[in-house]
């Protein structure tokens, strides 16, 4: 045997140990495909099996499930009624609460004010029971002066005929003092009139031309004092501000004015304090004024 036929039959029993080795291979490989698919069969039986059954009772538990959702729904309905039947008896008496609270709270304002108002009572009646005794005080004491009053009356009367006396003559020396002074300012006219550089020249040693005139009102300040008054002369008659008046009634001294404020037949002039008479006697409406006396 050469080795060509040598070298064919290593090859043929190599390829032939092959073939048997694939062949055994395929059988080990089939069978193990057939025990293998007989497991998975009876394995996915047991799980389709197992599925099925939750399958059901899934599907019981989601009808049990739709008839509690059901009965679950109309419950919450019925809840969501109840709810709002009981938010409307809430709103209710929170409104009446509300009315109820206003109501109180006006009670209590008319209480307060109530209060305020009898303790101003009781505090005037204190006041008056005060003054009523302070009355009775007085009353007292006035009964014992007017005892004293009248022993002086007698006497003041004696004085007062006096002095009705004394004033009648002084009116007297008042009318002819009038009438001196009427005669003084017609010299002073005619003067004027005929040579008015000489009537320049008293008016100027006098201080000014005489001004009078009458109080037409008078003004009080906040504090009861007389303030301010009005006369019955003004820029047409010479007035400038600063000139000063002395307000008189019959031979009584009352006070000094000083004009403030002009107008063409009025000015307003403001007391000086320090210029009162000592008598405490008042400005009156008819008063007469003047800057020279």
């Amino acid at each position: 045997m050469n080795l060509t036929a040598k070298i064919l039959v290593v090859l043929i029993l190599v390829m032939t140990l092959a073939f048997m080795f694939v062949q055994m291979s395929v059988f080990a490989y089939r069978e193990n495909w057939k025990r293998r698919w007989n497991e998975d069969t009876t394995e996915l039986r047991k799980s389709l099996t197992v599925v099925e059954q939750r399958a059901a009772s899934e599907s019981y538990q989601r009808a049990a499930a739709e008839a509690d959702k059901s009965v679950i729904a109309a419950q919450l309905q019925s809840t969501q009624a109840d709810l709002d039947k009981a938010r409307s008896e809430i709103q209710a008496r929170n409104d009446t609460i509300n009315g109820l609270e206003d109501k109180n709270r006006q009670a209590e304002v008319t209480i307060k004010a109530q209060d305020e108002r009898i303790q101003a009572q009781l505090a005037s009646l204190e006041a008056v029971r005060k003054r009523n005794t302070e009355l009775n005080h007085i009353a007292q004491v006035s009964r014992g002066v007017a005892f004293q009053l009248n022993v002086k009356l007698a006497e003041i009367e004696d004085d007062l005929n006096a002095a009705v006396s004394a004033n009648t003559e002084a009116n007297e020396q008042l009318t002819a003092l009038r009438g001196e002074k009427s005669r003084y300012e017609g010299i002073l006219g005619r003067l004027r009139d005929m040579n008015p550089e000489t009537y320049r020249r008293v008016v100027d040693e006098k201080g000014g031309p005489l001004l009078e005139g009458v109080v037409a009102a008078v003004n009080k300040n906040p504090q009861g004092q007389q303030d301010l008054v009005m006369l019955t002369v003004g820029t047409a008659d010479g007035v400038e501000p600063g000139v000063e008046f002395t307000v008189y009634r019959g031979g009584e001294y009352i006070c000094r004015v000083r004009a403030e404020r002009m107008f063409n037949g009025m000015v307003g002039a403001r007391v000086i304090p320090e210029s009162w008479n000592a008598k405490n006697l008042e400005i009156r409406q008819g008063d007469l004024a003047a800057n020279h006396l």
